[in-house]
């Protein structure tokens, strides 16, 4: 029986045709069924009907590109760069996606907890399958680029009556042969893949001022550790100080200041990582006068204190 670890580490294999580890029974984390493939276009796909037996958190680290959840029932927690995420469709509720997506590698923090029950499936692929399977298209190279603009971002939606029958026959394939249910399980995570980056790109293409948005986020992204304020962004942007919170809020679900909070907290965790810089430097770079409020502020953020990351 495979551990959760074990399941991340297969995940990361190579192997020239889909490799499926599956199983059910108990090894004291998750009680039910799980499948885990890897397939030969490097695209992956996870899904899991069982039931939380342990408190366990694992740690991931997710390549740049884009991984489509739906939860179908029960409850989903982890933690993205740093940044919590919660999904309860216990019940009656609708089920639930959400599409993880972003041009840099991601720490994913799964938290597990003893008497949660979860039934979802996970598509993912990484910036080179995209790469790949866009080809000379220009605004599909336009779109992609400028979705995948950034170190992280979340956006979630409730599933259409399609997509969770697709959902369901990747959970219940129905042929009889091995080959056969590879195939329907690959074709079927297309769809879903596709039915989403369709919902992404039409929603980044209806908002107003993609454009500048775009501009403000790289602007951002090119010098966190100098930014003076938000009308330093707005002005090069384009837009008001009043549009450029109004749009940005909007879009990224969170305001100018806190995302360069945030996105400098995850700047000076991987320099605190890789020992490159002091914990009084990495207040400094992350816009904090003192160390203690630094100290706290990255405990709140990350639930430990910088010495121990």
């Amino acid at each position: 029986m495979e551990t959760l670890n074990g399941l991340a580490g297969n995940a990361g294999v190579a192997v020239r045709e889909p490799r499926i580890r599956s199983g059910s029974g108990n090894n004291n984390v998750l009680q039910g069924s799980f499948m885990l493939a890897r397939y030969d276009s490097g695209m992956m796909i996870h899904t899991c009907d069982s039931t939380e037996l342990a408190d366990v958190d694992s740690e991931f680290e997710l390549p740049p590109g884009i991984g489509v959840t739906a939860i179908l029932n029960g409850e989903l927690e982890f933690f993205a760069n740093g940044e919590r995420h919660y999904f309860d469709v216990r019940d009656s509720r609708t089920p639930q996606c959400f599409a993880l997506f972003g041009n840099q590698p991601r720490t994913l923090k799964r938290c597990v907890r003893q008497g949660r029950y979860l039934r979802k499936i996970n598509v993912s692929v990484d910036s080179s399958w995209l790469e790949r399977y866009i080809g000379n298209d220009a605004l599909l190279i336009d779109q992609t680029s400028n979705l995948l603009k950034g170190p992280t971002n979340l956006v979630s939606w409730q599933a259409s009556r399609r997509l969770i029958a697709l959902a369901e026959q990747i959970l219940n394939p129905s042929y009889p042969t091995a080959l056969q249910q590879s195939l329907l399980i690959e074709s079927r995570a297309l769809e879903i893949l596709a039915d989403s980056l369709s919902r992404l790109t039409d929603q980044q293409d209806n908002c107003p001022n993609q454009r500048a948005l775009n501009r403000a986020r790289d602007y951002i992204e090119a010098n966190l550790s100098t930014i003076a304020g938000i009308g330093e962004v707005a002005c090069h942007s384009g837009m008001s100080v009043s549009t450029l919170q109004r749009q940005f809020k909007r879009q990224y679900k969170r305001t100018v200041a806190d995302y360069i909070r945030h996105r400098r907290m995850e700047w000076v965790r991987k320099g605190l990582e890789r020992e490159e810089m002091s914990i009084g430097e990495a207040a400094y770079l992350a816009g904090y006068n003192h160390t203690s409020n630094f100290v706290t502020a990255y405990r709140r953020h990350f639930g430990t204190t910088p010495g121990r990351s």
